[in-house]
């Protein structure tokens, strides 16, 4: 068992450890989570996305909106991988989910989805097939959004059931 990390930076190192052990035994569906009051997802996976350099571009990261895409364009500059939002690949406008997914795509990396974005989420990995999903710090269980009757217990026995937690810290 590791020891309690003190900084962000030793928890985000023992997550990157602790899925990368997972994708070795053959995981596909996972979880990364850190529960922290006020903790700002790009940065987090701008430092977690390292984990998957040797995937280049077969690495596919989907941030929840065009805008929050747009920023990690701008702010991280040239990187060797895809980057993607949810809100293109679940809309309805000109790009459909299939459109979305290239046979060379490897891995997919989902930062901070929602339950806004469960249906586009759930989508992607239903078109991805057995290729590895890793979800870092999601919140697609919204009581508020998704609800604690019927709709939230069918999201979470048909999909979110289907992801393995890697990490978690709180």
């Amino acid at each position: 068992m590791a020891a309690l990390p003190t900084t962000l930076d030793d928890a985000i190192a023992q997550a990157k450890t602790a899925t990368q052990i997972a994708l070795e035994k053959g995981y596909t569906r996972l979880q990364v989570e850190f529960l922290f009051p006020e903790l700002k997802p790009i940065p987090v996976a701008q430092q977690f996305v390292d984990l998957f350099a040797d995937y280049g571009e077969t690495l596919k990261v989907f941030f929840t909106d065009a805008g929050a895409a747009a920023l990690v364009r701008r702010d991280w500059g040239t990187v060797p991988f895809k980057i993607n939002s949810l809100d293109v690949a679940g809309s309805r406008q000109t790009t459909s989910v299939q459109e979305q997914i290239a046979e060379d795509d490897r891995i997919f990396l989902f930062v901070a989805p929602t339950a806004v974005e469960a249906g586009p989420v759930e989508q992607i990995c239903e078109a991805v097939g057995d290729r590895p999903v890793v979800l870092l710090n999601p919140r697609l269980e919204d009581f508020a959004t998704v609800g604690i009757g019927y709709a939230g217990r069918q999201l979470r026995m048909r999909f979110l059931s289907t992801f393995e937690p890697a990490y978690y810290l709180r």
